[in-house]
């Protein structure tokens, strides 16, 4: 049975599904993922539905549990609010080219904290076979975590397999890949990894007073 890669925007999806993507490639022989070929890999089904067609082995989205019922087993990627939002935020305001105070994204229902809360609700509904995945656990230890993702969804990898997909997928290798072949999809004039704006510190402490005051006045 395929599986569903779950996340929020910008909660770690495109490291993990690289990750995942290389050691694919390795099973079979291929080529060395890049931003193009992630697509092949694991199809993205947001930019792409009728990619169910291909019949691969995962599959990616950001849409709730709620719209893919057919799936039986889901890994669900979750990292903290502010770290998404802040990423979340500038990635609106620069690749996508969103006219949007910081104010005005907060309490969108849409993109803002409401939504990021309802996002990860929708998985409490049950149905489905989820493992969840902490965005800061892998972080602290990729390979620890990525060998439980490979358990759940029947990789059958090896040690060897997983440490080398996690080198060919850190930040440093992505943004190389990135910069020398570009993107499918997507603005050339935005870095997707590991975008860094000046005034980066500054909007996450106004996310967390906000998620702070929300959660002070609707609990959490």
């Amino acid at each position: 049975m395929p599986i569903l890669l779950c996340s929020y925007p910008k909660s770690g999806n495109t490291w993990v599904r690289f990750i995942l993507a290389n050691i694919l490639a390795f099973e079979s022989d291929c080529e060395r993922v890049d931003f193009h070929t992630v697509h092949d890999y694991i199809p993205d089904l947001d930019r792409d539905p009728m990619a169910l067609l291909k019949r691969r082995h995962i599959y990616k989205t950001h849409k709730p549990n709620t719209l893919y019922r057919r799936f039986v087993s889901k890994v669900l990627i979750v990292r903290d609010p502010v770290s998404t939002l802040l990423s979340y935020f500038f990635y609106l305001k620069n690749e996508e080219k969103k006219e949007i105070g910081l104010n005005e994204f907060l309490r969108s229902p849409k993109y803002g904290y409401s939504a990021y809360i309802k996002y990860h609700e929708s998985f409490l509904l049950g149905g489905n076979k989820i493992f969840t995945v902490e965005y800061e656990k892998l972080l602290h230890d990729p390979s620890g975590e990525v060998q439980k993702i490979s358990e759940f969804i029947g990789l059958g990898c090896t040690k060897d397999s997983i440490e080398k997909a996690i080198l060919m997928s850190s930040k440093s290798s992505m943004r190389a890949i990135e910069e020398t072949q570009g993107r499918r999809y997507g603005s050339q004039e935005y870095s997707f990894v590991g975008y860094e704006p000046d005034n980066k510190e500054f909007i996450r402490a106004e996310i967390a007073n906000f998620i702070n005051g929300y959660t002070s006045k609707f609990g959490s």
